[in-house]
This record gives C-alpha cells, sequence and structure tokens, in this order.
C-alpha cells in the first residue's frame, strides 16, 4: 500500500459539528475572514451553518473542504459550561476538539487555525481515525509514478 500525503497547509480549521471538520484557506480575521450563516450566534450547535463555498469560476476565490473524524472527542457543545458561538471558536476562546475527559488529559485541543495535516496527525496520535475525499489528499511524487 503507498503511503498518502495530506495535500498542503494552506486550508485550516474553521468549523466543526458532529464529527464533521471543515478547512478553508481563507483566514479566520478581517474583513475577508471566512463565514457562514449566524457565526456570530449563541450557542452555535443550534444557529450556526456550514461555512460558506466559492460559487465562482473554477481557480479564483477560496477553498472549502471537509473530513469526518471518530475517536474520543468532544466538540464545544459538550465540555463548555457556557454558550459560545463560531466566531468566538475561531477567536481562540476555546478548541474545536479535545480528547474526551475521561480518556486523556496529556493532549492539547484542536484550535481553528489548524491546517490539516496537523489536524490529522492529533487525530491519529490520540486515536482516532480521519476520512476524506480522495481529492483533498494527493501521492507523493515517487510513488505516483508507478
Amino acid at each position: 500500500m503507498r503511503q498518502m500525503e495530506i495535500m498542503n497547509n494552506d486550508y485550516i480549521l474553521c468549523y466543526v459539528k458532529d464529527g464533521k471538520a471543515f478547512f478553508t484557506t481563507k483566514p479566520l480575521a478581517g474583513k475577508e475572514r471566512q463565514w457562514g450563516d449566524d457565526w456570530n450566534d449563541e450557542p452555535y450547535e443550534h444557529n450556526a451553518e456550514e461555512p460558506y463555498k466559492w460559487h465562482g469560476q473554477a481557480g479564483e476565490g477560496w477553498g472549502v473542504e471537509f473530513c469526518y473524524f471518530v475517536g474520543a472527542y468532544e466538540e464545544p457543545q459538550d465540555f463548555n459550561a457556557g454558550v459560545i458561538s463560531v466566531e468566538r471558536i475561531n477567536k481562540g476562546a476555546v478548541p474545536w476538539i479535545i480528547v474526551e475527559r475521561w480518556a486523556n488529559k496529556s493532549f492539547p485541543g484542536v484550535f481553528a487555525g489548524t491546517n490539516f495535516p496537523e489536524f490529522v496527525q492529533f487525530i491519529h496520535k490520540t486515536g482516532g481515525n480521519v476520512f476524506t475525499r480522495m481529492p483533498f489528499l494527493h501521492l507523493p511524487r515517487e510513488a505516483s509514478n508507478g
């Protein structure tokens, strides 16, 4: 079996819901930041929608990709005692994912802005699995020649 490599580091974590993590090439702050419906509403788990995706010509704009992950993880609605918005999570108020509190507290959480390769490393290091579409991955050059 050939080893797969993550596509690139340009995609950063911007939204997580029910084991589905979204990554964007847009910044998370400023006028041109990644956004979605009701990302400033609290609590996010009852209001916010998935991030907006580009609807223009191919090769223009920004990219949004997603993956599924499974393992012993908690999302903000599971571990945060108060209500919080996607906007606040993306500003670093709390991580998007932590290892379940009963499982292992020695791993830091995964915060907004974490790139896709770092996200995959965290999930694998903590005993989980990541599932994604093949176009989001590529074979290393030496393995793709035959």
